[in-house]
C-alpha cells in the first residue's frame, strides 16, 4: 500500500493518523496494542478481495 492511498484510506475511514516519535513504541502502548490485536485477531484469518471489505470489519 502506497503512502498516499493508506492516507487516502484512514481519511475516507473519518480515522486521524497521528505519528508518535520514531522507534518508540512505549509513547503510544495503548494504539501498538490495540494494532496487534487488529493484525493478529482481525485481520489474519481472513482473506480479503477489497478495501471496502475491511472497511466493512474496521466499522
Amino acid at each position: 500500500m502506497a503512502k498516499k492511498t493508506a492516507k487516502q484510506f484512514f481519511k475516507d475511514l473519518g480515522i486521524k493518523q497521528l505519528f508518535a516519535r520514531y522507534q518508540t513504541p512505549q509513547d503510544n502502548a495503548w494504539i501498538e496494542s490495540w494494532f496487534r490485536i487488529l493484525k493478529y485477531d482481525w485481520l489474519q484469518h481472513k482473506d480479503y478481495v477489497s478495501f471496502e471489505q475491511i472497511k466493512t470489519i474496521i466499522r
